[in-house]
């Protein structure tokens, strides 16, 4: 049986089959071969004693290698932040000198439009002052005028308020009671006097109303009431 080549230097193979007398064909191929397991076992704690080993120097060879790398790096750090720090200060000085020129700029600028607005706020005073003064006295004569024309309607509406006034007046005197009383006619209440008594409808049998005349009243007794039928629909319809 062939083995390839790669497969044996690739990965180690220990054999240990327990008796000494015996051989067998994994003892041909294997890397090492032992006489009982309890020697493999051995040989196995051995060679990781020995990978362990390695490994720590493996560990601290690349512990010195980042180290120096660091090492390396601060100091081209250092140096970098050296150069930076001189461009800055020169940009920060450049920067200083011409900060203060446009201040100085600015200045000059602000002082001329404050200047400016000064005078044009002047010249907008006079004239904001001129037509107020014109505005007023227009006001004034509109106001006058207004006045008049107010007080002459007002005149116009007491007169004719008088008028209306008299003319309800003589109405109401023409229909006071008391003056119809004493062109011949006569009131009609019922006995407590609280009602005015105005149509047959108001009236029943044996029913007592007071007669008003203009010198005195008289009590009477309903002995018959005729309804004029066409007299009440009307007077109802204009209800």
């Amino acid at each position: 049986m062939s083995w390839p080549l790669w497969l044996l230097s690739s990965y180690s193979c220990l054999g240990g089959i327990g008796h000494e007398r015996d051989k067998v064909i994994l003892d041909e191929v294997a890397h090492t071969s032992f006489d009982t397991p309890s020697k493999v076992i051995a040989a196995i704690h051995n060679h990781l004693a020995q990978l362990v080993t390695q490994t720590l120097q493996y560990q601290a060879q690349i512990k010195q290698a980042a180290q120096r790398q660091l090492n390396t790096a601060e100091q081209q750090t250092a140096r970098q932040l050296s150069q930076i720090q001189s461009q800055t200060i020169g940009q920060l000085t450049a920067l200083r000198k011409d900060s203060d020129y446009a201040w100085r700029s600015i200045q000059q600028s602000a002082q001329r439009q404050v200047k400016q607005a000064v005078r044009l706020t002047v010249e907008r005073y006079t004239q904001t002052q001129t037509l107020a003064h014109q505005q007023l006295a227009k006001a004034a004569i509109n106001s006058r005028s207004y006045q008049e024309s107010i007080m002459q309607n007002a005149q116009q509406q007491i007169v004719q308020a008088q008028r209306d006034s008299e003319h309800l007046r003589d109405i109401v005197l023409l229909h006071r009671p008391s003056r119809v009383l004493k062109q011949g006619y006569t009131m009609l209440m019922d006995a407590q006097n609280k009602q005015t008594l105005t149509s047959s409808t108001q009236l029943y049998l044996e029913q007592t109303v007071n007669i008003i005349l203009k010198d005195g009243n008289a009590k009477a007794q309903i002995i018959d009431v005729n309804m004029d039928k066409e007299a009440t629909k009307n007077s109802d319809t204009l209800n």
